[in-house]
């Protein structure tokens, strides 16, 4: 082992400690801004939403399957009641 590898050896070990504290520092920052991130992601449209529902706009659409219409509405009283209708003929 010559002399640029032992002290690149040297360096190494005495700055190891150091180089850990700043990579947890560094992961430690990094989850602050994800988080941050998806809080901005997920608050920030709805806020817009309630701020122009507020204001007198549109409704807003939700996606929520208990605030949907049930199939059965809507349908015609002589449209077709179920498989054996359309079996038969009956449209």
């Amino acid at each position: 082992m010559n002399n640029f590898q032992r002290l690149q050896q040297e360096d190494e070990e005495r700055y190891k400690p150091e180089i850990d504290r700043i990579k947890a520092d560094l992961n430690g920052s990094m989850d602050l801004f994800r988080f941050i991130g998806n809080i901005v992601e997920i608050y920030v449209p709805r806020f817009f939403d309630m701020m122009v529902v507020t204001s007198g706009g549109g409704k807003v659409k939700t996606n929520n399957p208990h605030e949907q219409l049930p199939p059965s509405t809507g349908r015609d009283e002589n449209g077709p009641k179920g498989p054996a209708d359309l079996d038969r003929g009956i449209r």
